[in-house]
């Protein structure tokens, strides 16, 4: 019985390998593409019909079925069995990339220190953190080991803008990196009295005469002085006006030459420190006009700011000599709910006018100098 069994084994394994024989010669080939950028893909082969015993070659000279640690690129394998028939197959793996950080916040900042964080990402090993002042070429990479994404500058300079940018890396020895470095971020240590003192932003010109300019910006926190610089564009020197109002909105620049064009940089004073300023402002340019366009008292020379407002608004104008200026205020039904009259000299003037005792609104501002007239909407929140 026992050698019955046997005999009738060997005839269905003979017959198996028969009819597997009968099959065409294939191949087919799995795959596991690249990532991060690095050399990790891998591929694996798998033969069936034709005669077994097969032999595999790769068109890098590879003679195994599985190949590991690959690149990008095409991969062509040649199956040969016992009979030498042979069957082809071929498997692309894709290109990938060491991502790169896009964005990054600043924590608790001191007047040396500075905690930095970013979002992990999967593919790091490690980030790279390069740190320079703002304004200068020279600066200091720290490396920081994933998954931790966070880090703590210290021995930083007190009132000092800094610039932090982060760089992936994403294989151990440093070989793969990010293409890009992250956009660059900026943060300001505080002084040494432990407070932010940041110069203002969103300078603008609110009158550009021949020979006067009335600058705006937007105040900052903690001020006590502003510092406005301005030169003549494409000149050395800088002259100095001092604001000593921290809430101050504008300063007025006299005695300038007409069709010229200057530059204009504001800093912040936080406290009574000599020499503690924040950094200066990006640079605003303007031209002041050609003396004809100075002759009179028309539309571009009057302005009003901020507007909206809700204590106080501004008239900046320009005045093309001494003389009195009248400033009605009136309601959307034409009622007069103000009138001052204000003495100015010639030149460029930002005159306060106080309207937090108004109703929220839409007013109109007639301002009268001699013969001449204008009116502009005011809006009271």
């Amino acid at each position: 019985m026992k050698k019955a069994l046997l005999t009738l084994t060997l005839f269905v394994i003979l017959i198996a390998k028969s009819v597997a024989q009968l099959l065409p010669l294939n191949v087919t080939i799995g795959a596991t593409q690249p990532s991060c950028g690095l050399s990790n893909g891998s591929v694996t082969a798998s033969a069936g019909g034709g005669a077994g015993s097969y032999t595999y070659l790769w068109n890098n000279g590879a003679t195994t079925p599985i190949l590991n640690n690959l690149i990008p690129g095409t991969y062509t394998l040649t199956v040969t069995d016992a009979n030498g028939t042979s069957a082809t197959g071929i498997k692309v793996l894709n290109s990938s990339t060491c991502p790169k950080v896009n964005s990054l916040s600043f924590g608790f900042t001191t007047s040396t220190s500075v905690v930095v964080n970013w979002p992990g990402l999967d593919c790091a090993t490690k980030y790279r953190l390069l740190l320079k002042k703002n304004g200068s070429s020279t600066q200091i990479t720290k490396i920081v080991n994933a998954p931790t994404s966070s880090y703590t500058f210290t021995n930083l300079e007190p009132n000092t803008t800094y610039q932090v940018r982060i760089r992936t890396q994403c294989s151990q020895n440093g070989s793969v990196l990010s293409q890009q470095l992250s956009p660059i971020f900026s943060f300001t240590t505080l002084t040494t009295q432990g407070i932010q003192c940041l110069a203002p932003l969103f300078i603008e010109s609110s009158i550009i005469a021949s020979d006067s300019a009335i600058l705006t910006w937007a105040p900052a926190a903690n001020v006590i002085q502003y510092n406005i610089r301005y030169r003549v564009t494409g000149t050395t020197p800088w002259s100095n006006v001092f604001v000593n109002d921290g809430n101050a909105e504008s300063v007025v620049l006299n005695n300038l030459t007409p069709a010229t064009g200057y530059d204009v940089q504001i800093r912040s004073k936080c406290n009574n420190n000599p020499e503690e300023f924040s950094a200066y402002s990006g640079t605003y340019s303007f031209s002041t006009a050609p003396l004809r366009m100075a002759e009179g008292f028309s539309t571009p020379n009057v302005s009003l700011y901020p507007n909206p407002a809700d204590q106080v608004v501004y008239i900046a104008l320009h005045s093309v000599k001494d003389q009195n200026i009248i400033i009605n205020i009136a309601d959307i039904l034409g009622r007069t709910v103000r009138t001052e009259t204000k003495t100015v000299n010639k030149g460029a003037h930002s005159i306060p006018c106080y309207i937090a005792d108004l109703k929220a609104g839409i007013y109109m501002v007639e301002i009268t100098t001699g013969n001449k007239q204008q009116t502009l909407k005011l809006i009271i929140e």
